[in-house]
């Protein structure tokens, strides 16, 4: 059984596997019975307990099914946003690059942050101008997310795609599962790295500061492809190509290579000359339903400031 429409907030509904799906993974089993939503849709609420099976909480997204098997979903309840002045959001400096039916580019200001970090969150988010400017995305993917398809830290700057509909994020997110979204990032990174070079390490969560990623062998692959566009005296601007989208990816990889972003607090050092990690997502490039997109964001006046103070040196 498919269910293509909007599914409306606490709604349940319960299956049972069937001999012809043994074997199949929780995430794609669910994904086929409703393909209006993406597998990272389904992924989050199997991470947040809104799915069982045989009324067990599962540990994995990949849990394979058996025959009779009954797996129960639970959508989450409609997240009531927080009411913002006009203003307020105006401030947030987001602009619209680009507006098809059913995506968005954006461009996102470094110290934005994409959604709330909880619930209880009062900070002001690119979430909260989404549902004040796009009435309908409330119900697009899920309701804490509400059209986001991928994200850029807080104070990272530049281009983010938001889908306009549960099609286009099932699409859109299936896009970035197979890499045929191509994002490419500016940086300036300490010291100097080789000339052109791929970073290869596994990414997860740090085992004692959760609020940091770090490179450990039971991580996530992550693959950075990056190359020198110009050395200063201690530092170098780089262009970044993302493979893969881990969090924290870049700003992991080069640490761990041993050229940590200027003014990355987390990973490397803060810098007077930069309140933020010197990371802009300057270009995306993909096709949509036949048609070539392109888009590039300049980089912003804090970061041409720090590479000209670079130059000068």
């Amino acid at each position: 059984m498919e269910i293509s429409k909007i599914i409306s907030p606490n709604a349940f509904f319960s299956f049972e596997v069937a001999p012809e799906q043994d074997s199949a993974r929780l995430d794609v089993f669910i994904t086929q019975q409703f393909p209006d939503y993406s597998r990272n849709f389904f992924r989050t609420l199997i991470e947040h307990d809104c799915i069982t099976i045989n009324n067990a909480v599962p540990k994995k997204c990949g849990v394979k099914l058996k025959t009779g098997d009954t797996i129960a979903i639970k959508f989450p309840e409609k997240r009531e946003p927080q009411s913002y002045d006009a203003k307020d959001l105006k401030a947030l400096n987001i602009e619209i690059v680009f507006e098809h039916p059913d995506f968005l580019v954006l461009y996102k200001p470094a110290g934005v942050i994409v959604h709330p970090p909880s619930e209880k969150s009062e900070m002001i988010s690119l979430i909260d101008w989404l549902l004040a400017t796009y009435k309908d995305i409330k119900h697009v993917g899920y309701t804490a997310r509400p059209g986001i398809v991928h994200r850029l830290d807080k104070d990272t700057s530049g281009l983010l795609i938001v889908a306009l509909n549960n099609i286009s994020h099932a699409k859109i997110s299936d896009m970035f599962k197979s890499r045929t979204i191509h994002k490419t990032y500016y940086a300036v990174v300490s010291g100097h790295p080789e000339k052109e070079g791929s970073i290869d390490f596994p990414i997860g969560r740090h085992p004692v500061t959760r609020s940091r990623m770090t490179h450990i062998g039971t991580g996530r692959s992550a693959l950075t492809h990056y190359k020198v566009i110009e050395y200063f005296e201690d530092t170098s601007l780089v262009e970044i190509r993302l493979i893969t989208g881990r969090t924290h990816q870049i700003r992991v990889h080069f640490s761990t290579i041993g050229h940590p972003l200027i003014g990355d607090a987390l990973y490397g050092t803060p810098c007077k000359k930069i309140n933020r990690q010197a990371l802009h997502a300057h270009t995306l490039a993909f096709e949509y339903e036949g048609n070539s997109y392109s888009f590039t964001k300049e980089l912003p006046k804090d970061f041409q400031s720090l590479v000209k103070s670079q130059k000068l040196l």
